[in-house]
C-alpha cells in the first residue's frame, strides 16, 4: 500500500528493451539505500518491483501492459520521476 506521498525525485539512468517490456534503471540515492531485491517501489504512481539494486540506483522491469498504460513509454535518460516506498 502506498500513501501517495513522494519521497524522492529520481532520474532515469538507463532504459532498454527487455523481452516485451522495459528494464528501467533509476538513480535515487535516498530510496536505493532502503531497497532490497524484490521490494516494491512506486514510480510515477505505478507499483514496480526492484530487480537490481546499486549503491545509489535501482532497476525495475516494466511489463508491456504497464508501459502501455502509463507514461513509462515516454521515459528517456534524464527523465525525472516521482518515487515512493510502500508503507
Amino acid at each position: 500500500m502506498f500513501t501517495g506521498i513522494i519521497q524522492e525525485i529520481g532520474e532515469i539512468k538507463q532504459i532498454r528493451k527487455k523481452g516485451d517490456g522495459l528494464a528501467i534503471g533509476v538513480t535515487a540515492p535516498k530510496i536505493a539505500t532502503s531497497l532490497r531485491k524484490g521490494d516494491s517501489v512506486g514510480i510515477n504512481g505505478a507499483c514496480q518491483t526492484a530487480t537490481i539494486i546499486g549503491d545509489d540506483w535501482f532497476e525495475v522491469y516494466a511489463m508491456l501492459e504497464t508501459v502501455n498504460r502509463t507514461n513509462f513509454k515516454a521515459f528517456q535518460t534524464g527523465t525525472q520521476v516521482n518515487l515512493e516506498l510502500p508503507l
